[in-house]
């Protein structure tokens, strides 16, 4: 009997310690799964859970009933298998941390945003603790580590304004004012501003004619592109200028006849041109709702500073209707910030789901 109850008495404490890991833990996952979701924030998740299961373990080890010395062994093997392990994982893993605090801390760039970096170009489709997600042009998503980003240059597109450009080789027998002329003119078709062309090569058969202009809407890099060169093949087809290859040209005996594109389209052709083109909302679907939901956060931002202004205002305000009149203005910014945060889960839903 006394036995018996020297046993109990031992187990006491490790049976009351698993009694109280096993609610910690059933807690811990229930205020994830009400705050975070089951679906979302998953690396949040983890780390969280991870940590509670260490400190389960050490609280287990403690309640124990060894000696004081074995008790301090045993924490002190614990302690150095979990310092190997955040040793061997930490390099990498910190280094991208840190990376991506710097990145954040000097704002080169923002979901959004065209990048190239290292052979990988496209928009910006979301930002994490470790890592960035773009999306390439051909809509696919591609994760970079942060450490990648803070160690390669990267080249951000101008947001107010980048230049496109296109190239062409023409041959000697084309007046250059007459050229320079024409790819002006397509440039101007193009919408482009501040155009002007460059003559980058003098070569044993052609000349390469570059023309450049100033896009101000970037997001419609690739459309203008496309636009730019269409409009080029069209100045030049409609000018009789002949574009074909030097070899071509040099290789057959085509007695001075020329090699143009009809100028009269046909009916498919007029009915493709003027179907609407914008590639950009198929292609860079993802980086265009990080986008708007940066921008709602930015605004959400603003509409409380201006809320903690409207505040003192109140505060300080002698006259009645003022007063009033300025709780009216705080009220509609409140239900305003309340939308703006109700828009924002709903993308952030469907932005983790794919849609």
């Amino acid at each position: 009997m006394d036995e018996l109850r020297d046993f109990l008495k031992l187990m006491a404490k490790p049976t009351v310690a698993i009694f109280v890991i096993v609610f910690l833990l059933i807690l811990v996952r229930g205020l994830l799964d009400r705050y975070l979701g089951e679906k979302h924030n998953r690396a949040y998740r983890r780390l969280i859970m991870c940590t509670v299961t260490i400190f389960s373990l050490m609280l287990f080890v403690f309640a124990l009933p060894n000696e004081q010395n074995l008790r301090g062994q045993v924490v002190g093997l614990v302690g150095i298998l979990l310092s190997g392990a955040i040793a061997l994982s930490s390099t990498t893993m910190l280094g991208n941390a840190l990376a991506g605090v710097m990145l954040r801390s000097v704002k080169s760039f923002r979901p959004g945003d065209f990048i190239n970096v290292n052979g990988f170009r496209g928009r910006i489709s979301g930002r994490g603790f470790f890592h960035t997600e773009i999306q390439s042009d051909d809509r696919d998503l591609t994760t970079l580590p942060n450490l990648f980003l803070a160690t390669n240059p990267v080249k951000v597109t101008n947001p107010s304004g980048t230049v496109i450009k296109t190239q062409v080789s023409l041959g000697y027998d084309e007046s250059r004012l007459k050229i320079e002329k024409l790819l002006l003119e397509a440039a101007d078709k193009a919408e482009l501003n501040d155009p002007f062309v460059q003559i980058l090569e003098l070569g044993d058969f052609s000349v390469l004619y570059c023309i450049n202009g100033v896009l101000m809407d970037s997001s419609k890099f690739l459309s203008s592109q496309s636009k730019l060169n269409a409009m080029v093949l069209d100045s030049l087809h409609e000018a009789d200028v002949e574009i074909v290859s030097p070899t071509f040209m040099n290789t057959r005996n085509v007695n001075d006849q020329k090699f143009l594109h009809n100028s009269a389209p046909t009916p498919e052709e007029a009915r493709i041109d003027k179907m609407p083109k914008d590639p950009e909302t198929v292609i860079f679907d993802k980086a265009m709702q990080a986008e708007i939901l940066e921008e709602q956060k930015n605004q959400i931002a603003e509409i409380t500073a201006e809320c903690e202004k409207l505040k003192e205002q109140i505060k300080n305000a002698s006259d009645k209707e003022e007063k009033e009149s300025l709780t009216e203005l705080m009220k509609s910014r409140e239900k305003r910030i309340l939308k703006l945060k109700r828009r924002i889960i709903r993308m952030t839903e469907k932005i983790q789901n794919g849609k």
